[in-house]
């Protein structure tokens, strides 16, 4: 058990240097958004482009393990909206506690540590890269649903009287185009469907902007973690029993349900360590910047980013020590 700690614990030394860093306020306030922007925008997209080229086209394209992944992540997604809707909340507040469930924060951590556990291992970056992918479809789906409940609060009309044609396009414009790390997926899945090559020196300019991402996002995660759980504090969110419900689900519930369902599924078991491992981390960040946009359940958000990406040092060394008990692990990274 040591061993698997020591393996993991790196990955949350940075988060705590960024916590030290914003605590001793060395950096400006305006950092953590500043920084969140280029990964989000340049280094994700970047590093996701890299590992769309380098990988084999029949393995993205392992329809069970798709089938899988966004069976569990869509199912959670939509009892937890239906267990909110019938307490009585609102859309918008149920889409956010649903996506606080299902949405794991694979981009901030689960890639970083796939990196440190599966070190130099481009079939397990590879898995971690679709994980971002699958998780872009709950962004979507949620960011679709907000738009439409906010839209109705404010009492506004649904564009529904637009064309065909024009309803498809602001819809690739909103959800396709503005999506930064979906742009590069789909541009870094173009060069194995069409047999294209990329330039050698673009190509290792591309990646060591894409490998700036894993520390940069845990130093982010440390930077602003105060900041939400002030976030919290000041709506007066601290509503715990409902916290220990989303996060026993978030890191206890979703990667063994998810590795059942893969294991059902006869995939391969390096994929199911790291699609366990990534589904083990606490809620994406991008949950509380989606409730604070569209000014629903912000504290509660905040909060829930906050602990669950704490506690998930424990639940992601409890997955490891788990999968190596299943003999699931590779030969090479057996604890």
């Amino acid at each position: 058990m040591y061993m698997i700690f020591c393996a993991v614990v790196p990955v949350f030394i940075l988060i705590l240097i960024g916590m030290i860093v914003d605590r001793l306020q060395l950096l400006p306030e305006s950092t953590p958004q500043s920084l969140s922007l280029f990964v989000l925008n340049v280094s994700i997209p970047c590093l996701t482009f890299h590992i769309m080229c380098e990988a084999p086209l029949d393995r993205l394209l392992e329809w069970r393990w798709w089938l899988g992944v966004l069976g569990v992540q869509l199912l959670f997604m939509g009892l937890f909206y239906l267990l909110d809707r019938r307490r009585g909340e609102e859309s918008g507040p149920a889409v956010i506690s649903s996506l606080s469930v299902s949405f794991c924060n694979v981009g901030f951590v689960g890639l970083p540590v796939i990196m440190n556990v599966f070190e130099n291992d481009a079939e397990a970056l590879t898995v971690a890269g679709l994980m971002v992918v699958a998780a872009n479809v709950l962004v979507i789906i949620a960011q679709m649903a907000l738009i439409a409940w906010s839209r109705q609060r404010r009492g506004e009309a649904a564009p529904e009287a637009l064309p065909p044609a024009r309803r498809a396009w602001l819809f690739f414009r909103r959800y396709i185009l503005s999506n930064a790390v979906l742009v590069s997926t789909l541009a870094g899945l173009a060069v194995p469907v069409l047999g294209l090559t990329v330039w050698e020196p673009l190509d290792r300019a591309v990646t060591m902007l894409g490998y700036l991402a894993p520390g940069c996002m845990l130093f982010i995660l440390g930077l602003s973690l105060r900041a939400n759980v002030a976030e919290a504090v000041k709506a007066r969110a601290l509503s715990f029993g409902r916290q220990l419900w989303i996060g026993a689900w978030r890191l206890a519930g979703m990667p063994l349900i998810t590795m059942a369902a893969l294991l059902a599924l006869g995939i391969d078991p390096k994929w199911v360590c790291v699609t366990t491992i990534a589904s083990a981390c606490g809620t994406a960040v991008f949950v509380s910047a989606l409730a604070q946009i569209y000014r629903v359940s912000a504290g509660q958000a905040c909060l829930t980013v906050a602990l669950t990406n704490l506690l998930s040092l424990f639940s992601i060394t409890g997955v490891i020590w788990l999968l190596n008990r299943l003999a699931l692990l590779p030969a090479g990274l057996a604890f």
